[in-house]
């Protein structure tokens, strides 16, 4: 059994690999937040009673509360096979100039997109470590590709993303002598409130395709930029 820890689960995309990663036999450690409030992500839990789904408070903002979490595992699981950095914030509306944008909102998208991220994978890369195939994956977007950028669209968002990549490539670089595996990840245009009611796809499909390319991930695929499908050069850096 695989056992997968996803931030940021309690809607959207997040919610969404939760439940497909539960259909298909798999451990999950769901963190959110509010879990209070998280009433999807409660309903699944009344489905997939622990061990197969355990729902933890965390905010990844907040390193007391991410080291309460990786105390917790230890305990209950002992050992991390996938770690998913799903959790993720879009500061902004999207068409601001620079100018009507105040820098506390770049603050709060690298905040959550990026340190948010490095503090996560820091603090769990022991039980990582200690799984035969650790995978680290980090749910990225086609807006952080610096080649592709033509536009002066998601300051915030995007720039935080292309940081987020950045990461990813050197966290890939650095643990790749242990065979664990680091990547980006785009789900691609997802109706979730971040993505808007005209993105192409459910966060269903995404997800389904998103844990069929986790599943399947080698060494050789770590530091790659990779679409849900696994491809890579469909996303430019």
């Amino acid at each position: 059994m695989t056992t997968i820890l996803i931030t940021g689960a309690n809607r959207g995309i997040g919610l969404a690999l939760t439940s497909e990663f539960l259909r298909q036999g798999d451990q999950v450690i769901a963190t959110a937040r509010d879990p209070k409030q998280a009433n999807d992500l409660n309903a699944l839990a009344v489905e997939y009673p622990a061990p197969a789904l355990r729902i933890e408070q965390m905010d990844v903002g907040d390193t007391a509360a991410v080291e309460r979490v990786v105390a917790s595992v230890a305990q209950q699981v002992g050992v991390l096979d996938v770690l998913i950095n799903n959790a993720g914030v879009f500061p902004e509306e999207g068409d601001e100039r620079l100018e009507e944008l105040s820098l506390g909102q770049f603050e709060t998208a690298f905040s959550v997109n990026v340190v948010g991220t490095a503090r996560v994978s820091q603090l769990f890369l022991p039980l990582v470590r200690k799984s035969e195939r650790g995978r680290i994956v980090n749910i990225s977007s086609g807006a952080g590709s610096i080649s592709d950028k033509t536009d002066s669209r998601h300051y915030c968002y995007s720039v935080s993303k292309a940081a987020l990549n950045q990461l990813s490539r050197a966290l890939a670089a650095e643990l790749k002598p242990e065979s664990i595996v680091v990547v980006p990840i785009t789900p691609g245009w997802v109706k979730t409130d971040m993505g808007g009611e005209l993105a192409e796809l459910t966060p269903e499909a995404s997800a389904a395709s998103l844990v069929k390319t986790i599943s399947k991930l080698t060494i050789k695929q770590t530091g790659l930029f990779l679409d849900r499908h696994g491809r890579s050069g469909v996303y430019n850096w």
